[in-house]
């Protein structure tokens, strides 16, 4: 989900994607229509578009060939997919490293435009501390880490939102991946603070698009009475334990109280007490056994025991915390969730060698434990059923099949006799032979043979279509006839959008013979509206049974471009359907012919670009 919602913010802030190359046949054609006096005096040239990877990002003009008057000025525009930079152009050979958005050519040669993207992952910058209290004539040192990205790195600290201080890599190195600068305050107050990271890769990015750490806040106070004390929550009880301040031993032992300290100050306890127990946190949940202190108050070092949780888990799922070994104080509680995967199902923990087998296991760290997870692959169960007059492969019965197993049943019709439709659970499926049903769930497919009439007689069987289709798409509409008369017949198919046809087809069955249609309806034209689409085959010679001629699919919505559920809405809804089938194809596990908005069989940014040009859109 981060991955799609990453990709439409780039889009809902560049706008929409590359032109098709349908741009240049169209200036083509126009040029044709000039005088022949006017074609004969006009030169073309061509420009390659190339994106090497395909899959790091795409340019407007689109890839393919494209055709230009000369002296065109033409604008090239990129875009990045997430993760991914634009290096360089190479044009015919020549390389432009970084080039500008837009990059224009004049078109005076043919030319061959190939875009290289890289995989790219920015730098992150931590800051620590994020909180300080200190006095007025003192100072704090702050850390950034910086991880990822490519040194040299510049880093930039602000207080208040005003840069302050600048700390830069050397081009040629060494390269850090900490810097540290020291901030004194100019006076009493709430100072907030951050830094910034720029790498090689991001210097045409303006300051407010690096990555920033979290800001730190620092108040700054007057001298303060600090007491120090030291508790073990194992035995219940307050324990002596040595002090340390600023790094140097002081001589006093916990409790103490140190009077009138101007500044900032660090304080720090053993990481052990006298019994042997572990350091746990200050009473200001700090885990380091030094804490800075700036301000009155009564400091609390909690000592505890630890033990280890070692989580560890199956094929098919994950976990929450996810696998791997964690150290817990004594006598907490850890909650761990079974996560499995689809097609999966949960079946119990395996704690120290014994079942559980709730979904959420509660584990009391009193001791040190191992925790398994073992998951089970869903079996679903397929119930073949048949009438009298056909056969199914395979043989009627009871099957059991993992989940997301796409299973293949054909049918043979007896002399006599043709196949009807299918049911499965009950509800009608059309006639296709085979018939494919993916395993999601338990069913139930009933495969209904009728004889054939000793006439002629035809019949439209099924309408198959997605309900919703956006304005000028295309939508694709597969239509199944039967012949189920005694006779060969030439027919003749209609399909009807309302009144209005959409496309006529003539063709030849024999008996008990079925065919599958495909039509393509062009909604260009069409208004937004619910359409009933018709399908007609005309009566044969001497048919007398035209009831079954006439197959009507109930309604389908033309809407915004975008709208997947039709709902007439673009909004998170159909964004979260798109992004579930995101990257899949006609046939893939996941696909869902809903999201292929653009109607190309596949869905990819194109669709995303779609549906990110009319986000927020409404047609009620």
């Amino acid at each position: 989900m981060r991955l799609q919602i990453k990709v439409l913010m780039i889009l809902l802030l560049f706008g929409n994607i590359a032109v098709s190359g349908s741009l240049a046949k169209s200036l083509a054609t126009t040029s044709n229509q000039r005088s022949e006096e006017s074609a004969i005096m006009t030169t073309y040239y061509t420009l390659t578009v190339i994106v090497d990877p395909v899959d790091g990002g795409w340019l407007r003009p689109e890839t393919g060939t494209h055709i230009y008057e000369a002296g065109t000025v033409v604008s090239v525009y990129w875009w990045h997919q997430p993760d991914w930079l634009l290096y360089y152009y190479d044009i015919n050979g020549t390389i432009i490293e970084y080039p500008t958005r837009p990059y224009n050519i004049t078109m005076n040669a043919n030319y061959v435009l190939r875009a290289v993207y890289f995989q790219y992952f920015p730098p992150t910058i931590s800051l620590n501390p994020l909180e300080a209290t200190m006095f007025e004539n003192s100072s704090v040192a702050f850390v950034t880490t910086v991880n990822g990205g490519s040194p040299p790195y510049l880093v930039e600290w602000c207080v208040n939102d005003v840069k302050v201080h600048t700390d830069a890599d050397p081009d040629e190195g060494p390269y850090r991946s900490s810097f540290e600068w020291t901030f004194s305050p100019t006076g009493p107050g709430t100072y907030s603070l951050f830094a910034r990271v720029r790498d090689s890769w991001l210097i045409a990015l303006p300051r407010d698009q690096w990555p920033k750490s979290e800001t730190a806040t620092i108040s700054v106070n007057d001298l303060s009475n600090i007491t120090i004390k030291a508790y073990c929550l194992a035995e219940g009880a307050d324990v002596s334990v040595d002090i340390s301040m600023d790094g140097s031993p002081t001589g006093y032992k916990t409790p103490h109280t140190f009077i009138n300290l101007p500044g900032i100050h660090a304080f720090a306890v053993p990481l052990v007490d006298t019994s042997g127990y572990p350091f746990k946190q200050w009473s200001t949940n700090q885990t380091s056994a030094t804490i800075t202190v700036a301000s009155d108050g009564t400091y609390v070092a909690y000592y505890q025991a630890k033990y280890g949780l070692n989580i560890a888990t199956g094929v098919g799922g994950t976990t929450n915390p996810s696998p791997g070994a964690y150290l817990y104080f004594a006598e907490s509680t850890v909650n761990v969730t079974a996560k499995p995967y689809t097609g999966y199902r949960f079946d119990h923990w395996e704690l120290d060698g014994v079942n559980f087998t709730s979904s959420v296991i509660c584990v009391t760290m009193d001791a040190a434990h191992n925790l398994k997870v073992v998951y089970a692959q869903i079996q679903c169960t397929l119930n073949i059923s048949t009438t009298e007059g056909g056969s199914v492969d395979p043989a009627p019965g009871l099957y059991t099949y993992s989940y997301g197993t796409a299973v293949l049943v054909t049918t043979s019709a007896n002399s006599g006799y043709y196949l009807d439709r299918w049911e499965l659970d009950g509800v009608y499926v059309g006639v296709a032979n085979p018939f494919i049903i993916k395993m999601c769930s338990n069913s139930t497919l009933h495969a209904i043979f009728k004889q054939l009439n000793p006439g002629h007689d035809v019949s439209v069987k099924w309408i198959d279509c997605k309900p919703c289709v956006g304005q000028t798409y295309p939508l694709s509409i597969t239509i199944t006839v039967v012949n189920v008369g005694s006779y060969t017949e030439c027919l003749n198919i209609t399909l009807f959008a309302n009144s209005t046809l959409i496309r006529g087809q003539n063709i030849t069955l024999n008996s008990g013979e079925s065919v599958r249609l495909l039509f393509t309806w062009n909604t260009t034209g069409f208004e937004r509206a619910n359409y009933v689409l018709t399908a007609f085959v005309a009566p044969v010679l001497e048919e007398s049974e035209t009831a079954d001629n006439t197959f009507t699919y109930s309604s389908v919505l033309v809407s915004i471009q975008g709208d997947i559920n039709g709902d007439r809405r673009v909004n998170g809804k159909d964004l979260a359907a798109l992004s579930k089938a995101y990257n899949t194809k006609l046939g893939d596990q996941f696909w869902d012919t809903r999201a292929d908005i653009n109607g190309d069989s596949k869905i990819d940014g194109r669709d995303i670009a779609v549906l990110a040009r009319h986000f927020g859109e409404a047609d009620l």
